[in-house]
C-alpha cells in the first residue's frame, strides 16, 4: 500500500508492482518502458518541492514515481 501523501513512490517499487499486476501480459515492457518517463517526477525532501529534470539537484536519489 502507497501512504505517501504526496503520491510519490520509487521507481523500483513501482517497477516490482507493476510487473507484479501485469505478470504474463506480453507488452508489459513495452508499456513501462513508455510509461515510467511520463509519470516520473524529481522531488527534493529537503525544502519539500518538486524540482525540474535539469536542475543540479535531480539525481536518481531524488527520482520518484509520482501516481
Amino acid at each position: 500500500m502507497i501512504e505517501d501523501e504526496r503520491g510519490l513512490v520509487k521507481p523500483q517499487i513501482f517497477k516490482r508492482m507493476f510487473f507484479t499486476y501485469f505478470k504474463g501480459e506480453k507488452f508489459a515492457y513495452q508499456v513501462f518502458e513508455m510509461l515510467e518517463p511520463c509519470i516520473s517526477v524529481y522531488f527534493d525532501s529537503t525544502v519539500e518541492e518538486f524540482i525540474n529534470w535539469d536542475d543540479a539537484r535531480a539525481n536518481e536519489d531524488n527520482r520518484f514515481v509520482h501516481i
